[in-house]
């Protein structure tokens, strides 16, 4: 091939990219316009991005988290975004000794967390070993996108969100999938720049009166009350975490809170039932922030899944239940009253459960009910001394606690008795609760804050 020849060979195929791409953009504008903004609600929350492909795939992945890298070198603690490729040697590995198809499960599973986002590339959306990672990021609550061929394959389905390239050329379709990356990573990157090249917690909103506060949640490792760690750690506070066994939970609670721009960060477990163990977990706050606490927020509590009708509820499950709920919240707000000063807030998480009763559920909506009326009470006695006592009290949230039940149909049926028509996200929660810690609550007392999505109004 002479000289003019491979010219006009390479002006030929940019030209044919040219032409994919344009005929690309109206089917996947729309799509990766989300994708971005899953990317972007990601590193708000403190989360890294897991990249998974195979084959040519595999290039793009590891080209796509080389770019965040930089681009947000600045901006972003180590590792913004993680490959989990493999080489022939962990390729050899997987195939011999646990199955080809676990080779990425093996990685979400070591390195993600809920609140991350998985990024799957694949041209024919059938490979078993991103099935299987899809499949296993879905049981961590890590959200799912898969960037596809014309056809999807059995991934489009089982993701959270699929993009669907209209080419059944696999170079081509790698090549718009790569397209989309750099958009996307742009996208971020001017996001970044426009709130002024800050990190985590300087892009999001901080509420006034948080900035260097001493917060300690309960029941902080997961759920409700690790959304409410990391976003007053996005205020600038320091976050104590209380939390009842699972230490590797609350390990990555922490690393969130610090991610998202704690002043500092700590954990500890304790059993809130015990006065022995509200003792130790306050004379760690007192290490921590100096016999000094800013704002309590009583965030423990457990819920049966099994319903169970009072004729069949015995004594044992109604004890543990207002123990673990009721009694914990009295030891532990009594703690903390006694290092709270003039500023200070109390926010107990309650339940719809408290208001409108919940059949089954009798032991329950006691405890919940109980602690409403506790709020009120201490709302009276506190409020001279400058201390504001409030509650939250959210309908169904989708956590672990839950996760059982909002499945398939179930979830379905839920969601239509639910005005907005979706359940609610921990972060849902988290959100009212930093604002009753703010100064912007500053004369709301003794409130129930309702967060249902007007499933159960309350005058």
């Amino acid at each position: 091939m002479n000289r003019v020849d491979a010219v006009s060979a390479v002006k030929a195929q940019l030209e044919y990219l040219s032409q994919t791409a344009l005929r690309s953009a109206d089917a996947v504008a729309e799509p990766a316009g989300q994708y971005a903004r899953l990317v972007i609600d990601t590193f708000d929350r403190g989360g890294r991005l897991l990249f998974c492909g195979n084959g040519g795939s595999a290039a793009t992945v590891e080209h796509v988290v080389t770019e965040y890298m930089i681009r947000l070198k600045r901006q972003r603690e180590p590792l913004p975004a993680i490959a989990l490729t493999a080489g022939s040697a962990q390729l050899t590995a997987a195939a011999n000794d646990f199955g080809y198809e676990n080779v990425f499960v093996r990685g979400v599973r070591a390195f993600g967390r809920p609140g991350d986002l998985l990024v799957l590339h694949s041209t024919s959306g059938d490979s078993a070993n991103l099935l299987a990672a899809a499949s296993e990021a879905a049981a961590l609550r890590i959200t799912t996108v898969a960037l596809l061929g014309e056809t999807g394959g059995r991934l489009a389905p089982v993701v959270d969100l699929p993009i669907l390239v209209p080419s059944t050329d696999t170079a081509r379709i790698q090549e718009i999938h790569l397209a989309i990356e750099h958009a996307v990573a742009e996208i971020v990157d001017s996001y970044f720049a426009d709130e002024g090249g800050g990190g985590v917690s300087d892009r999001q909103t901080r509420l006034p009166g948080l900035d260097d506060r001493a917060v300690l949640v309960t029941g902080g490792s997961r759920g409700i009350g690790r959304a409410t760690a990391v976003m007053l750690a996005g205020c600038g506070a320091r976050v104590g975490i209380g939390y009842r066994s699972d230490e590797r939970a609350a390990a990555e609670a922490v690393d969130l809170a610090l991610s998202a721009g704690a002043a500092s960060a700590w954990s500890f477990p304790a059993d809130l039932t015990d006065p022995a163990g509200v003792e130790a977990l306050f004379e760690e706050s007192d290490r921590q922030f100096g016999s000094v606490l800013d704002v309590f927020v009583g965030n423990a509590g457990i819920w049966n899944e099994r319903e169970r009708p009072i004729r069949e509820l015995p004594l044992e499950e109604w004890t543990a239940m207002i123990e673990t709920n009721l009694t914990s919240i009295y030891l532990s707000t009594r703690a903390a009253v006694a290092r709270l000063g003039e500023g200070g807030r109390i926010i107990l998480v309650t339940s719809t459960a408290a208001q409108r009763g919940e059949a089954g559920h009798s032991h329950y909506a006691a405890s919940k009910g109980a602690i409403q009326s506790f709020v009120k009470s201490l709302a009276v006695e506190l409020g001279p001394a400058g201390v504001t006592v409030n509650a939250v009290a959210p309908g169904w949230v989708d956590t672990e606690m839950s996760a059982n039940v909002l499945r398939g149909e179930t979830r379905a049926m839920i969601e239509t008795e639910i005005p907005v028509r979706r359940i609610a996200e921990p972060e849902d929660i988290a959100g009212p609760i930093a604002f009753l810690a703010s100064d912007l609550a500053r004369h709301v007392n003794g409130e129930v804050l309702n967060v249902n999505g007007g499933s159960v109004l309350c005058g």
